[in-house]
């Protein structure tokens, strides 16, 4: 009965859903998506980091950047394979992003290899195996290896990316660009490009054109697209300077599409030999100055056309400083074409066949032919970077008919990057930032970075109070309390105490620090006389470096015409040191300006005996100014007292004898 009804329970739990996971699942948890959050391990890099290997697997994530302070990897090496991840719930349907090795903050790499293989887990933009988020990242001397990595390998979608003196090489790369570029402003730098044999879709380098994404390749760049079954850039509005720099695109099913080009200071682009259209711009600009580009030998089609090479689609192209421009075999849809010298050919313009008339267009009458014949232009605005002379953001607005009215105000806000402010605005034709459009408009915007108005951070404030003593009685005669001192703020005391020194006053002594750093509430005593007064000043010099090795000795209070004597503060006894020679007259007469003397000494050699004690502490030579100046007058008080008492006795000896005689 017992074996009935056990197997009969068996049975049941096997029907029964698993009570733990309901009560799991009822108190807000999915024990199944647990299980699939910790199936990736997600390590975060927010230090300095140096000489390590970081190997990337499909279960692995590297986080790196920190929200407070800058942080610099060096000597590392990045070993991803596998599938993307993401750290977010992979079940749920809000946007994820999927990585290997995630970057946001201010993060340099120097001298670091990324080896990228693998693929993409989702195919989406937001989907890419190096993911520079945001912040200011720096690739300085690193090595970029993709070897038949399937989706996105290196995505710059917000901030400033900036690769220096670096190389990326990608091999038979599928799916997806190689390099995309979202909002992001992206540097190459001295750095070499090079993509062979891959296949995507939307292009091998990819930039969507927001308003604040750009390329810069400059100072001696090389970029090397060939050989690939896919557009080799496509850019759509994307800013686009090539500065002193080398582009090669060969080989490719077509070659460039969009972006608006600056090619400048001996750039060089050749879109040679390519399945299709070697250059093809739409609503875009390009501007050429002390540079060369050639488009030559593609095979492109356009409507019955084949050979073409170049097509121009309501587009502008200015060349300046250069005759090296070769457009091949090109066909113009009304673009503007600025050769600054006349005569000067770029290539041969195709005829487009006209389009075969049908019933769905015969009828449309004159007001049609009318439409046809309406001139159209374009306002091309450019934001200039007024400190680096760097172009930021370049649109396209138009084509607009004849007449038509415009304001460029909202696009320029538009355009305009965070944390810059515009300086000035040029006018090329001078006809306003809204108005009525009568001819192509060209406007540059000048604009600069805002100064961050950094909070200084909160300082102790302390009192340094001067305090001027009578030299020759050391009674006081003024204090000068100098608030707000701030803390750690060095203070040039002689200079401060010559600004402060009472009227008719001179300085006899100053502290024996020359400076004064603020870490506290502070008192410094400074010894005056009036300046009608003179003293006797000793010091005591070390004879090589002629620095002070002992405190100086004074006479104060000396009035003109006066004697002094000082010789008693000559050659006194200094520990370690030998007395040489004394510069400087020790005593005289009827003085008429403030007396200097130097003593100098020579330090005794190591291991010498010590026959030369200082005896300072019970030397009654050992005196400042106002002492010394004290005893002097007491002395002379005691001499006084001595004559007087031996003048009376004299006086009183001589009474007595004449007494007697009497």
């Amino acid at each position: 009965m017992y074996r009935k009804m056990i197997a009969s329970m068996v049975a049941l739990s096997m029907l029964l859903p698993n009570t733990a996971y309901l009560y799991a699942k009822e108190n807000g948890e999915d024990p199944k998506q647990e299980e699939t959050k910790k199936s990736v391990s997600i390590e975060q890099i927010a230090q300095d980091m140096q000489d390590k290997t970081f190997k990337l697997d499909e279960k692995s994530l590297l986080k790196i950047g920190s929200e407070k302070d800058p942080i610099t990897i060096k000597n590392c090496t990045f070993e991803l394979s596998g599938k993307t991840n993401t750290e977010a719930d992979p079940n749920s349907r809000e946007m994820k992003t999927y990585s290997k090795v995630l970057v946001n903050g201010n993060v340099t790499f120097e001298n670091c290899t990324f080896k990228i293989q693998g693929e993409q887990r989702e195919n989406s933009p937001m989907d890419c195996a190096l993911y520079l988020e945001d912040g200011m990242i720096e690739f300085d001397g690193c090595d970029f290896e993709i070897d038949g990595y399937q989706g996105r390998a290196i995505g710059a979608y917000q901030g400033d990316v900036t690769f220096l003196k670096s190389t990326i090489q990608a091999v038979k790369t599928k799916k997806a660009p190689v390099l995309s570029v979202y909002e992001a402003k992206v540097v190459m730098d001295e750095t070499k490009i090079d993509i062979q044999e891959g296949q995507s879709e939307e292009g091998m380098l990819f930039a969507n054109g927001q308003s604040t994404g750009s390329i810069y390749f400059e100072n001696s760049s090389d970029i090397v697209i060939e050989n690939n079954a896919g557009t080799a850039m496509v850019l759509n509005a994307t800013p686009i300077a090539l500065k002193d720099s080398k582009l090669e695109v060969k080989g490719n099913q077509a070659g460039i599409e969009g972006g608006n080009w600056q090619i400048t200071n001996e750039g060089s682009a050749t879109l040679n030999d390519n399945q299709g259209l070697g250059l093809s711009l739409k609503n875009n600009t390009m501007k050429i100055d002390s540079s060369t580009l050639e488009v030559n030998g593609n095979q492109g089609a356009y409507q019955n056309l084949t050979d073409v090479n170049t097509v121009l689609d309501a587009s502008n192209i200015t060349v300046r400083n250069t005759e090296n421009v070769v457009l091949g075999s090109y066909v113009d849809l009304d673009s503007k074409i600025d050769l600054e010298k006349n005569g000067f050919e770029i290539g041969t313009k195709l005829d487009v066949a006209q389009k075969e008339e049908t019933p769905e267009n015969s009828n449309e009458g004159e007001s049609s032919q009318e439409e046809a014949k309406t001139k159209q232009y374009t306002i091309s605005i450019r934001m200039i970077d007024a400190e680096n002379n760097v172009d930021l953001v370049q649109k396209s607005v138009g084509p607009l008919d004849e007449k038509a009215e415009y304001d460029i105000e909202p696009e320029i806000e538009a355009m305009l990057p965070k944390v810059y402010e515009i300086q000035e605005i040029t006018e090329t034709n001078k006809q306003g930032t809204s108005g009525t459009i009568q001819q192509d408009l060209e406007f540059v915007i000048q604009v600069m970075k805002q100064q961050e108005q950094k909070k200084e951070p909160e300082v102790n404030l302390y009192t340094l109070s001067l305090r001027y003593i009578n030299a020759v009685n050391e009674e006081d005669i003024a204090t000068v309390p100098l608030k707000d001192q701030k803390e750690n703020e060095e203070v040039d005391l002689k200079t401060i105490a010559l600004a402060h020194l009472p009227e008719g006053y001179k300085i006899v002594e100053l502290p024996k620090e020359e400076s004064l750093v603020m870490k506290q509430d502070e008192s410094v005593d400074i010894y005056i006389q009036p300046i009608n007064e003179y003293y006797v000043r000793v010091n005591y010099l070390d004879e090589e470096t002629n620095k002070s090795i002992h405190y100086a000795n004074k006479i104060a209070g000396l009035v003109q015409g006066s004697d002094w004597d000082a010789s008693r503060f000559d050659q006194i006894k200094i520990n370690g040191y030998t007395h040489v020679k004394t510069e400087g007259q020790v005593k005289g007469d009827a003085i008429a300006q403030d007396v200097t003397i130097n003593v100098y000494y020579k330090k005794d050699s190591k291991g010498s005996a010590d026959t030369n004690k200082d005896d300072s502490k019970k030397d009654p030579t050992k005196v400042d100014a106002a002492n010394t100046a004290t005893k002097t007058n007491e002395g002379l008080y005691i001499t006084i007292g001595f004559v007087a008492l031996a003048a009376i006795l004299l006086f009183a000896f001589k009474l007595k004898r004449s007494h007697k005689k009497d």
